[in-house]
């Protein structure tokens, strides 16, 4: 059993954009949609950024920055829909008392 079952969602959640972002390299122009484009974009704009050019940027490196904000992003919400039904557990239980 995985002692954190929240990191363990988290890392598997993030590693699909993470892969898309390294698919764009041989996807063609409507592949992702205009959805799938602003998923991927967070590391698209890191890449961007790390780099120094909007023309001349790694697509693995807009595939880590995606990684990162994606695991970031699904922690903190798997997390909070944990405690919020543990809370609704409690409140249940102490509602039948």
């Amino acid at each position: 059993m995985v002692k954190n079952k929240n990191l363990l969602i988290a890392a598997l959640l993030a590693c699909i954009p993470a892969a898309l972002t390294l698919g764009l390299e041989s996807a063609s122009a409507g592949t992702f949609g205009k959805t799938g484009t602003a998923l991927l974009f967070p590391g698209i704009l890191g890449a961007i950024a790390l780099s120094g050019n909007a023309h001349a940027f790694h697509l693995w490196i807009a595939s880590i920055w995606n990684f990162i904000f994606y695991f970031l992003l699904c922690w903190a919400l798997v997390a909070l829909i944990g405690t919020a039904f543990r809370r609704l557990r409690a409140s249940q239980r102490a509602n039948k008392s």
